[in-house]
């Protein structure tokens, strides 16, 4: 891969911070292309997708890992490993049995506090995005808080109840909660974006393709119209014959290419659109 030597790239850091009392969690941090210290960056917080899933300390540049991408746009890019993650043992992956966007939440937030404190992140320029579970943090995240002034929702599924009913495994569920949605919703119910959306603020990306099997399409379209509703900025782009993961190169350079004017638009607008030679690569 010779054009990477001539690629824009961010140093990655592990970070830790304090969450909860008695709580550290652990995570990436991909700084700026051209990070000088003591200056601050507008900050994307990607959510990893699972919720067992984590964030190895790897290189992260394809459609569904925006780090890189970002970092060469000017961006700082944290990638938290919260409660729920694989990698720490089964207790740290079940810590979200009966408190799903919860501690897991709080984790994500304290993350973005401590960059904050350390000149790092522009505190009025944050983003949130993320895939699948990611797509629900992101969801539940801008439903939660105001602070964030741009979020894309990929893949994600803002209505647990409706879609534990539309999904191909909606035994999972039975690893967070402790009955079905058919037996108790209220739980499902609590915590679902939708049931508290008229607090959202947040201009929202939504991308979902259109053959997901994993989580239907019908999520990111309940989504949009709660948004598009309460007059919240959002846009809906559903991409045709995509799945849960987005296969067709077309589709990912597309994809690509709207994250960044997203982010872009809402958090550094002073930068302008991105060259059309960029864009083409």
């Amino acid at each position: 891969n010779p054009e990477l030597e001539r690629a824009a790239l961010g140093e990655t850091e592990i970070v830790r911070w304090t969450s909860d009392e008695g709580v550290e969690v652990e995570g990436l941090l991909v700084k700026p292309y051209g990070y000088e210290a003591g200056q601050r960056y507008p900050l994307v917080v990607q959510v990893h997708g699972g919720p067992t899933w984590y964030w190895a300390n790897g290189f992260y540049a394809n459609w569904h890992d925006w780090a890189q991408m970002l970092a060469g746009r000017g961006y700082a890019v944290l990638m938290p490993n919260p409660r729920g993650s694989t990698g720490r043992g089964p207790g740290w992956s079940n810590a979200i049995f009966g408190d799903v966007g919860g501690g897991e939440f709080r984790d994500m937030m304290t993350g973005v506090d401590a960059l904050i404190e350390r000149g790092i992140a522009d505190p009025d320029a944050l983003g949130v995005g993320g895939w699948s579970w990611g797509g629900y943090m992101t969801a539940w995240t801008v439903s939660q808080t105001g602070r964030f002034k741009a979020a894309v929702m990929g893949a994600g599924l803002p209505n647990m109840v409706s879609d534990n009913s539309i999904g191909d495994i909606p035994s999972a569920n039975l690893s967070y909660f402790e009955k079905t949605v058919y037996e108790d919703p209220a739980p499902y119910w609590d915590r679902s974006a939708i049931k508290h959306i008229r607090n959202a603020t947040t201009p929202t990306l939504i991308l979902h393709g259109e053959q997901d099997k994993r989580v239907h399409v019908q999520q990111g379209v309940e989504m949009y119209v709660a948004l598009r509703t309460l007059g919240v900025p959002t846009q809906l782009v559903t991409y045709p014959r995509e799945p849960h993961g987005i296969e067709e190169r077309k589709h990912q350079l597309d994809l690509m290419r709207r994250v960044v004017e997203w982010f872009d638009t809402y958090l550094q607008p002073e930068r302008g659109p991105e060259p059309a030679a960029e864009r083409q690569q």
